[in-house]
């Protein structure tokens, strides 16, 4: 289990403890079993980061399970949507609690969101193809791009709502994000969020197609089919 990008860090439940050392801890755990094989879901852009940080730990989750001599494949998808998925849950959340929605970074910032039943039926078909897919890191992502103002703009439409857009910079909305933090138990946006706005999170728009077998739901669709 993981500490996701949309919750922060408490005393007794940091990313180096539960995502890192957890990471160690399934590792031992799998090997004690006779486990073979572990699939990992990580997400788009893992790189190093500074210690202690949400991305740092996805990165060494990820090496640690390359060099635990077991069978391994990553999975990296970009956002996730479908019900109570984290990202667009925190967005709808801040749409809702907010007259004001701050376009992170001027609103430019590129996703592509894949639908959760999506992911499930990639990990299904590399379960039931080891061969091809065991050492192997797999990139996926929806169907479309969208910026960050054509994810709100898709939220406030299903939604049914109007708020002001205003642009913000990345480092004044993570100022807020640290306040959120600080005085909230379930912040709407957090330090470790911000990390996602960082780069475009996007990777080939055929990448499950191509590597899979079929084509994944897009986000518009989805809000439109079941709204957020």
């Amino acid at each position: 289990a993981f500490i996701t990008a949309d919750q922060k860090q408490s005393a007794g439940n940091s990313y180096e403890k539960t995502n890192v050392q957890g990471t160690s801890n399934l590792i031992k755990a799998a090997k004690n079993a006779g486990v073979k094989r572990i699939i990992e879901i990580g997400g788009l852009g893992t790189r190093p980061d500074k210690p202690g940080s949400y991305m740092q730990g996805r990165y060494l989750a990820e090496k640690m399970l390359k060099d635990s001599g077991l069978d391994w494949t990553i999975i990296q998808p970009s956002v996730l949507f479908g019900k109570n998925a984290p990202f667009i849950k925190g967005l709808s959340g801040l749409i809702s609690s907010a007259p004001v929605v701050p376009l992170i970074g001027g609103g430019k910032v590129l996703f592509q969101p894949i639908y959760v039943e999506d992911v499930v039926t990639v990990i299904v078909k590399t379960l039931e193809d080891p061969a091809r897919t065991t050492g192997k890191t797999f990139t996926i992502g929806g169907p479309a791009y969208y910026s960050f103002t054509q994810v709100i703009d898709e939220l406030l439409r299903a939604m049914h709502k109007k708020r002001i857009k205003a642009p913000a910079p990345t480092v004044l909305v993570g100022i807020g994000a640290a306040v959120m933090e600080a005085v909230l138990p379930k912040p709407p946006l957090t330090r470790a969020a911000m990390t996602l706005f960082s780069f475009n999170n996007t990777t080939d728009l055929n990448s499950v197609e191509r590597d899979f077998g079929f084509k994944p739901m897009s986000f518009t669709t989805y809000l439109q089919e079941h709204g957020v």
